[in-house]
């Protein structure tokens, strides 16, 4: 739903620095993933709906939109 991408974008959330700053160590922009000592995790689509609330299971091919 594009009213609450919308919505998520106007928002200002407290941030925690520390925890940023720490997750910008393990990042690694070649793969877009985190890379551990066991190795690489990258965010799901699961996750992205727990941090959002956006409808990930959505068939709507957004290229034919």
């Amino acid at each position: 739903d594009i009213a609450h991408c919308i919505g998520l974008s106007l928002q200002n959330p407290d941030k925690f620095e520390p925890l940023l700053s720490v997750a910008t160590y393990f990042w690694f922009d070649a793969f877009n993933c985190f890379l551990f000592d066991h190795g690489p995790m990258s965010p799901t689509l699961l996750d992205v709906f727990m941090i959002t609330c956006l409808d990930v299971r959505d068939s709507t091919d957004p290229i034919s939109l």
